[in-house]
């Protein structure tokens, strides 16, 4: 079933995998390799969507469609996904390469350590992917005024 799933956006994120095979958009999108072919496209007349395949051998078109499935729950569980980088020594580049990953897998958001959001929050900001951060952290083992402050801080000049 597709409920609460855009079907056009899932096969456009289908769309990237398999740089080796051609890509027909005609209708869906087909995958074709030499001896074989995966289809991936809505249903015109149910609220699914179909994958055909075809291959040599039977096992072989099994495991295409096999691929095809495991690249739509990963496509619908990245958008519960907070990736997340909170290392101590964590630098601009690491959280350059966080942002573009999230946005690769289209993550629901990344989680950075306060210093490094205005980065991220500018880095992302043409794209749905949302900036979180941690107060207190590792423990929260500091008063609730100084989780306040945390708060608080200008986060324009931090960075």
């Amino acid at each position: 079933s597709l409920e609460g799933i855009d079907p056009e956006a899932l096969i456009e994120k289908v769309s990237t995998a398999f740089d080796d095979a051609e890509k027909n958009t005609l209708d869906g999108i087909k995958f074709i390799w030499d001896d074989q072919w995966v289809h991936l496209r809505r249903s015109n007349t149910e609220h699914i969507i179909r994958i055909y395949a075809e291959a040599p051998v039977k096992h072989q078109a099994e495991e295409l469609i096999r691929k095809i499935k495991d690249l739509i729950w990963f496509v619908n569980i990245a958008r519960l996904i907070d990736h997340t980088l909170l290392r101590t020594d964590a630098t601009i580049s690491d959280i350059r390469q966080l942002c573009k990953d999230a946005i690769k897998h289209d993550f629901v958001s990344v989680c950075v350590n306060p210093v490094y959001v205005p980065f991220a929050v500018e880095y992302l900001q043409d794209h749905e992917t949302k900036v979180g951060t941690t107060i207190g952290f590792p423990i929260g083992a500091v008063s609730p005024e100084m989780k306040y402050a945390e708060t608080r801080l200008d986060r324009k000049s931090v960075v």
